[in-house]
């Protein structure tokens, strides 16, 4: 009897998404408030060995590797270990309690034509925080197909670390009072394109659409040993599986932008071989209106997202990376102007996601689809923004 009353609460057409989306607030703010605390450790432990190695390693090519390489490729793997406990106990916990099979339904009606069923909804949400996380509580779903469909939409949905390149350059290009707009436009047009995929893969994939569950489970306490469980399996396989692929594409990211060295001394970014190769591959990028510059930084943010800045404040020559001075240095730099801000804006809204999530992808889906993650997002975010350039070239 107390079941059906707090079923009559929390599936309520009007209480309903209002508890759900409070909840998953919660949740959001519990994770990056309380996983910031162990990130923020992890990150300063490895600036510190950093620091130390540079001081009792000879300067040679082979230090840098090891200390910017292969401890900054560690680095960069260990720092979301933090987030996958966090969501993985929550998601355990709302299981277990019977909760999450509720709140699925309140999206069934949205998801289903699409080829989903509610309970992608939380993946999806959790997309905007970190995409790592987000693709790996789509083990949850039943069917590969669901899982497929959620994983090729994620992406779309900004993650965080996006959130400094977007407010960067809005902050540059845009006046304050249309500031807000932009940056909720952008939010808005990362939905439409995942909903869009999801329609796009839900065509291409064979299958049905599964009926959910008749009988909702009932309300229970959650048991640790099943919590422990379920974090210990996606920790595990982030750390010794998607390792694997995170920690050579950091030490490879390092190679191109600090070879070829004269006497042991780094050349500057033009020179590098990412640079080189961003200057060979500009041609792709000219019916966009980018140049090498801009190649290069979308190249080194495939690392992390939020290297595209640090590249062009090392471009700008600005040593702080200071908000102010990138974005003077932006406005003044006649390469760059409102309209090309825009399709800049939409093509790192749309194009790949970072290494570490196509990593993710390749070990629970295979290296096909983690190739489609790559391909599928950059191809569409090419075709959008060269629609817009060469249409708004034209007006």
């Amino acid at each position: 009897m107390k079941q059906k009353q707090v079923d009559k609460v929390l599936l309520n057409k009007f209480f309903g998404l209002p508890i759900f989306f409070f909840i998953m607030w919660l949740i959001f703010q519990a994770i990056f408030t309380i996983g910031s605390i162990p990130m923020n450790m992890i990150d300063k432990g490895v600036s510190l060995m950093q620091k130390y190695l540079t001081t009792v390693l000879p300067q040679a090519w082979w230090s840098g590797m090891i200390i910017d390489g292969a401890i900054g490729g560690i680095g960069a793997m260990l720092v979301f270990i933090p987030l996958i406990i966090l969501l993985f106990f929550f998601l355990s916990i709302l299981q277990q309690t019977g909760y999450l099979n509720r709140a699925s339904l309140l999206f069934n009606s949205t998801l289903k034509k699409i080829g989903l069923k509610g309970e992608s909804i939380v993946p999806l949400i959790m997309g905007y925080g970190c995409n790592v996380p987000a693709i790996m509580a789509t083990r949850n779903l039943k069917t590969q197909r669901e899982k497929l469909i959620t994983t090729m939409m994620i992406p779309f949905l900004s993650c965080s670390a996006t959130l400094p390149i977007f407010t960067l350059l809005i902050a540059a290009f845009f006046e304050e009072k249309w500031r807000g707009t932009a940056l909720f436009g952008l939010y808005l047009l990362g939905i439409l394109f995942a909903f869009l995929t999801g329609a796009v893969f839900n065509k291409i994939l064979a299958g049905k659409v599964l009926a959910g569950p008749s009988d909702l489970p009932e309300y229970k306490f959650p048991k640790l040993k099943t919590v422990c469980k379920a974090i210990w399996q996606p920790v595990k396989n982030f750390t010794l599986k998607a390792g694997k692929i995170i920690l050579p594409f950091s030490i490879l990211i390092w190679v191109l932008f600090s070879f070829p060295q004269t006497n042991g001394i780094p050349p500057t970014i033009q020179e590098s071989y990412a640079g080189q190769i961003s200057m060979i591959i500009e041609p792709a990028f000219k019916p966009i209106g980018f140049d090498w510059r801009i190649v290069t930084g979308l190249f080194g943010a495939l690392g992390a997202k939020e290297v595209f800045i640090s590249t062009f404040g090392i471009l700008y020559s600005i040593e702080t990376n200071s908000e102010q001075g990138l974005i003077h240095a932006f406005q003044n730099d006649p390469t760059f102007n409102p309209f090309i801000a825009v399709i800049l804006l939409i093509f790192i809204l749309l194009y790949s996601p970072c290494i570490p999530v196509i990593s993710i992808i390749k070990h629970q889906f295979g290296t096909r689809w983690a190739i489609i993650s790559f391909l599928y997002p950059t191809a569409l975010a090419w075709i959008v923004c060269f629609l817009i350039y060469q249409i708004g070239a034209r007006i």
